[in-house]
This record gives structure tokens, sequence and C-alpha cells, in this order.
């Protein structure tokens, strides 16, 4: 029992470490590091990264959920919202937004399609065209590369979009391609900004691993 408490504590020291430098590097990057295109470059990849994990996170709650379809309105999907928001940083801002009992519904509307919630997956991919429109110089009303279509295409989807809208489709429908879309406006901006292009560890090992087989083969 003692031991389970121990590493319980290690746990939570840890990511109260990783919490604290993560708001210590965003503290300093926005104050002290010049505002200049590099700036814009660590603002993209930071909006790609909160938009793709608040979008799984979100899908996480979802398939947690569907074991125990029962408990679906009860106390403990009741308590696995609020938990779910307090990851993401959203229970403070969820109660002035709508102050009332917290649902699926508003959270996954919160999560998604917020436009004044900092965290949302809307937010942050519009924040991202703003960012990618800042390196290329390019009106924000076209498109100078595929990296900016893309995101470009999306916030206008994501604006035209309802809750409603979301939830008929599929909450977990939704988030895979919503994911899927800003896996390749990431590699997209790679493409475009890069100077080597994007490997895949695990296609790279496995074409190395097929290439010594045939020497192998040959050499038998």
């Amino acid at each position: 029992a003692y031991s389970a408490v121990g590493a319980d504590e290690a746990k939570n020291d840890f990511f109260e470490h990783v919490k604290e430098f993560t708001i210590l590097f965003q503290g300093t990057t926005d104050t002290i590091f010049p505002h200049n295109v590099g700036f814009e470059f660590i603002k993209c990849g930071n909006f790609i990264e909160r938009a793709d994990k608040i979008a799984r996170i979100l899908d996480t709650k979802y398939f947690l959920t569907l074991p125990n379809v029962s408990d679906v309105g009860g106390a403990m999907d009741a308590a696995g919202w609020v938990t779910l928001l307090r990851a993401c940083s959203g229970r403070e801002a969820y109660q002035r937004m709508y102050v009332q009992d917290i649902t699926a519904r508003n959270v996954a509307e919160q999560l998604l399609l917020s436009r004044v919630f900092p965290r949302s997956v809307f937010y942050s991919v519009h924040s991202l065209q703003n960012a990618m429109h800042a390196i290329s110089g390019c009106p924000i009303t076209h498109y100078s590369n595929e990296a900016e279509r893309l995101v470009g295409r999306l916030v206008s989807d994501l604006s035209y979009t309802s809750i409603e809208e979301v939830l008929k489709k599929g909450l977990h429908e939704t988030i895979s391609e919503l994911t899927d879309r800003i896996d390749n406006i990431a590699v997209e901006l790679c493409n475009r900004y890069m100077f080597f292009p994007i490997v895949d560890p695990a296609a790279a090992l496995a074409k190395k691993t097929d290439a010594s087989r045939q020497i192998q083969t040959s050499q038998t």
C-alpha cells in the first residue's frame, strides 16, 4: 500500500513538474522571445498540438462512456466531464460561459467550437491560420500554399458548424475527421518550410529490415 501511494505521489510530482515548465516556457517566449517569424513558427507548433490534443482528450472521454451507456447522465458521467474540463483548464471558463450544470453537449461545444475559449479547437485553428499568414505575408483572405488553403477551409467549416450538427454526425466521427485534417495541415506546413522531408520512423525501419532480409536471402 505504501509503495502504491509513493508511486502515485511520484506521478503527481512528475505531471506538476511538466505543467510548471510548460507554463514557464510559454511565459518566456511570450514576454522575452523576439516576436518575429521564429515566434510565429513557435505559435504554429503550439496551436497544432493544442487543437489535436484537445480533440483527442474529448474523444477519449467519449470512448470511456461507451462501455457503460447506463451511466450516461448520472453522477459518474457528470464527474467525468468535470474532470475533462479541469484537464483542459476549462472548468472556470465553462461556468462563465454556460452558468448551468455541466452537460456533454455544452462541454463538446466549448472544447470544439468556442470562439472565446483559448483552448478550443476552433480558437487554436483560427490562431494557427493567423500565425501561418504572418509567416508568409499573404492576406488572410487568400492563400499562398497548400497548408494555408487547408487551414482556411477548416476554419471556415468550423465557423459554420453547430454542435447539433456535430452530435448528429457523431462526436467520434467528427473528431476523427478533424484530427486527420489537422495532421494534413501539419504535414503541408513542414513540406512548405522545412528543408528536409518528413520521415516516418516506423516505415524507415520496416524498409531497412526488408533490405536486410533481401541481402540475407541472396547470400544463402
